[in-house]
């Protein structure tokens, strides 16, 4: 009974420690069927597998395939989740000993280990309980060498209130245990390239847009005045070659937690964290006039126009606080004049035709200022040019001459254009605009989709000014239903998979706020219970004693009762009992398990189940004495 028992929790915590790893990648999931059909590939073939030269080779083989798989340039993750699984499986099939069970516990733990630093997903916490639940049970009859012990049902309520217990204190030790800013884990590459709809290479060209609806990133914006859409900007551009908008090489190294490096953080700026989802790419973005970021980076890079990049690719969530003047709330990188040179490079137009030139001026016709050209500018390519994802347009010039189809970066793209033909300074901005919202946790939702082309224009005396000539779409409505469960996965972000030295200490000043306001609740409590034992003190003690009495009471002669009972059933099983040996050990070795199995297993319930009535307590001592009475 309990052989069987054991190779099928050992079966559950191996199916328990395969589903961790499959969170990274479902690929993993192929292995579920193997491990089912372990106990019938056990029964009919295990035989075979005892000793022997089979069972060499059958050791052998994960060093085997592990070293096949480096060889072959297997990506590490996959070679050593697969090495693991494989241990696991063999571990099951051959024979198993009591220190196998232990040796199958801590390759599941090393494939936790492995999914801890590959996924971020929501249910690795609840996967976190099976692997508790299914441990405990596995390794709880391990230890067990007897075959004839019955399990109460008891037992397995105790092994979950203790796999709650253990669950509970495990969130209590990462949430109080000090952490440290060393700079964000990167993360491991498991895909040859993650896409979000967001590229740093702006082309035009013709070809058809697929709209991906997987989140990207989620903001909250700390200032409640900030509707949608919401714009937030990546990578700005200044030179076009014709075909597409050539990226600067212009970029310095800077540390976010250096004093001198403040990036001009001022009262006025509006902060936003942002969860970003791993993206395939270095840019951080930042809502528009996005100038200063906060972040555990080891470093980071930017260029001329202000760019945040990261020093390398990340390959999981990140967090991050960006600093920005949207709504014009801060003067900062806004009055800067523009100077000659820059003027120049913002001027810059690639040779074109000389109709086109004639259109631009069109465009922009009556305008008497920069700002009213700029705006005329936008509402004529609203006007006369239609929204597609599926443009036919090859090059610039065939879109605004021929096919007048495109979308986001054929209008960004000749907006800037016409702007710079009428001596407007201008540039194109890439990055995200968002009009979806979530009430529920009060952030915006930002999707792959949502990847934008827009352009901003220099005015004297304003900066830089967002304009968005491409026409606009409708905004995308989600059922309360996701924004609920979106909420969720943001609560985890937040709570769990970001949580930081910085959000420790929030939390600790929430504690410390707490038990100030518990303890005044005691002082008072404790004052009302002075005053009312001075009134009726004589009352008050009498029933405080009376309490402490009957529990005393109760549990001596609860302890009596099993003490007695205990030295009894040594006595007519005769001997030393041994050291760590259980009645039913101890009586089956004195060959009496047959005649004392009953009373000793009516034993067991009395002294371990914890939730008997005082009456079903009586009823197991007398039927116990009754027993051990009629045994010579």
């Amino acid at each position: 009974m309990i052989k069987n028992t054991k190779i099928k929790f050992s079966i559950l915590f191996t199916l328990t420690s395969i589903l961790f790893i499959s969170a990274s990648d479902y690929k993993f999931l192929m292995f579920v069927p193997l491990i089912i059909l372990i106990p019938f590939v056990k029964r009919k073939y295990g035989f075979a597998l005892e000793k022997g030269l089979l069972r060499k080779l059958t050791e052998a083989f994960p060093l085997l395939y592990f070293v096949f798989s480096v060889v072959s340039g297997t990506n590490l993750f996959y070679a050593l989740s697969n090495l693991l699984i494989i241990i696991l499986i063999i571990k099951q099939i051959l024979p198993c000993k009591e220190k196998d069970y232990y040796e199958i516990f801590l390759v599941g733990v090393l494939l936790i280990l492995l999914s801890s630093v590959s996924t971020i997903s929501l249910v690795f916490g609840i996967f976190l309980f099976a692997f508790l639940v299914s441990g405990t049970l596995m390794l709880s009859f391990a230890g067990i060498r007897s075959d004839e012990i019955k399990v109460p049902k008891i037992f397995y309520r105790k092994v979950l209130i203790f796999s709650l217990i253990s669950m509970i204190f495990s969130f209590m030790l990462f949430f109080s245990f000090p952490r440290l800013s060393l700079g964000y884990f990167h993360g491991i590459k498991l895909s040859p390239q993650t896409q979000s709809g967001f590229s740093t290479d702006v082309v035009i060209e013709k070809g058809a847009v697929k709209l991906d609806s997987r989140v990207v990133m989620r903001v909250e914006v700390k200032d409640s005045n900030i509707y949608p859409p919401l714009y937030l900007s990546g990578m700005h551009y200044a030179y076009f070659n014709g075909m597409k908008w050539v990226k600067t090489k212009n970029v310095s190294k800077i540390f976010p937690y250096d004093s001198n490096n403040d990036f001009k953080l001022t009262s006025g700026m509006v902060k936003s964290t942002i969860f970003l989802e791993p993206n395939g790419t270095d840019v951080l973005f930042g809502p528009e006039k996005f100038v200063g970021v906060r972040g555990e980076f080891l470093y980071l890079k930017r260029n001329e126009f202000g760019d945040f990049l990261t020093d390398q690719t990340y390959y999981k969530t990140i967090r991050y606080d960006a600093f920005s003047s949207i709504g014009g709330k801060s003067d900062v990188l806004i009055k800067e004049p523009l100077g000659k040179k820059d003027k120049s490079k913002y001027l810059q137009v690639p040779k074109l035709p000389a109709e086109f030139g004639k259109i631009a001026e069109e465009s922009a016709r009556n305008g008497k200022s920069a700002e009213q050209k700029a705006r005329n500018i936008a509402n004529f390519l609203k006007k006369n040019y239609k929204y597609s994802l599926n443009p036919t347009a090859t090059d610039i010039k065939d879109f605004i001459l021929n096919k007048k189809t495109g979308y986001c970066q054929h209008f960004a793209t000749a907006f800037v254009l016409f702007a710079r033909i009428n001596g407007i300074p201008a540039r194109l901005v890439s990055g995200f605009a968002t009009r979806e919202y979530n009430p529920n946790g009060k952030y915006f939702i930002v999707r792959a989709k949502d990847a934008h082309t827009w352009a901003e224009v220099y005015i004297t005396g304003k900066g830089w000014v967002r304009v968005d000539p491409t026409p606009p779409s409708s905004a995308p409505s989600l059922s309360r239903v996701e924004m609920l469960l979106d909420s969720i996965r943001m609560s985890w972000y937040r709570n769990v998979i970001t949580y930081n030295s910085a959000k420790q200490m929030q939390m600790l000043t929430g504690i410390k706020t707490g038990i100030t306001s518990i303890s005044v609740s005691v002082m008072r409590s404790t004052m009302k219970f002075k005053m009312l034992f001075k009134r009726n003190k004589t009352v008050v003690i009498v029933v405080l004693m009376c309490i402490i009495l009957f529990f005393l009471l109760f549990a001596k002669e609860k302890t009596k009762k099993e003490t007695a009972i205990l030295r009894i059933l040594e006595r007519k099983i005769g001997k030393k009992k041994g050291k760590g040996e259980t009645l039913l050990e101890f009586a089956k070795r004195n060959g009496k398990l047959e005649e004392l199995y009953e009373p000793i297993m009516l034993y067991y319930e009395l002294r371990f189940s914890g939730r008997a009535s005082p009456r079903k307590e009586a009823d197991l001592v007398k039927r116990i004495e009754k027993l051990v009475k009629g045994i010579t």
